[in-house]
């Protein structure tokens, strides 16, 4: 089981600023979500819902990749900290609403991840579930001094895979998110966060994926923690599937 309880430096939430009504369309027929509005002074903005409860916001905008959000129970005390460690706040703390505060930050690898510091919103209502946010990773080409970055900003340990290049950090000795190190089949790609949703059958999901407009850009393959498939919706944003075992 990974680990999302509200402990700081877990994921907590998950963003998508794209074309809502094609966003609407797509995932509801590829994953089974359905939405819900925050309110009228967050304009077209929603809630994806898996079973009624909450697996992702969704909101108008130029088609940007997902962003993922770690928790913290101080947002300004960890974007002084994020400074003084390498890294660069891209999106200073503010209120969102009673919702909660939020800021961004890019890594020393140049990947950016949001922060989420809850009010009335505590973010993922389910996780593991079909359709609900599974796993996370960061794709970079800078993998221990990201490793390092993180560990240290949230008092995470990690393990390094001796496969393959990749780590993983741990909070209380559970895994919540992992660390890719990009090799040159990833040229022309920028360090980037990858959700992983999970699915009842992989197979089936990749041909709801594409009957809804969106593509499948690799796999599925078989791994020790599920099957994978990477694909895009119909505004090219990727996503990860997993089979879990």
């Amino acid at each position: 089981m990974t680990n999302f309880m509200r402990r700081t430096g877990t994921p907590c939430w998950l963003d998508l600023q794209t074309d809502v009504e094609r966003a609407k369309a797509f995932y509801g027929a590829a994953l089974g979500w359905t939405f819900t509005p925050i309110g009228p002074e967050f304009g077209e903005w929603c809630i994806a819902r898996v079973d009624g409860e909450a697996v992702a916001g969704v909101g108008p905008g130029e088609p940007r990749p997902w962003q993922v959000f770690l928790h913290t129970d101080d947002i300004g005390e960890t974007c002084m900290a994020a400074r003084a460690a390498g890294g660069t706040v891209t999106v200073v703390p503010g209120d969102v609403g009673e919702l909660g505060r939020a800021a961004q930050l890019r890594d020393p690898g140049g990947a950016i991840v949001g922060l989420w510091q809850p009010g009335t919103h505590a973010g993922f209502g389910v996780t593991e579930a079909p359709g609900a946010p599974a796993w996370f990773e960061v794709n970079t080409r800078e993998g221990e001094a990201v490793r390092d970055f993180f560990a240290g900003l949230f008092d995470l340990s990690a393990e390094t895979m001796t496969e393959m290049v990749y780590h993983t950090l741990h909070a209380d000795g559970r895994p919540c998110y992992g660390v890719l190190q990009m090799t040159d089949a990833w040229e022309g790609i920028d360090p980037v966060w990858t959700a992983y949703f999970a699915v009842a059958d992989a197979d089936a999901t990749l041909e709801r994926v594409k009957a809804a407009g969106g593509a499948v850009l690799y796999g599925p393959f078989d791994t020790p923690f599920g099957r994978v498939a990477v694909c895009k919706d119909p505004m090219d944003t990727v996503f990860s599937t997993i089979q879990l075992p």
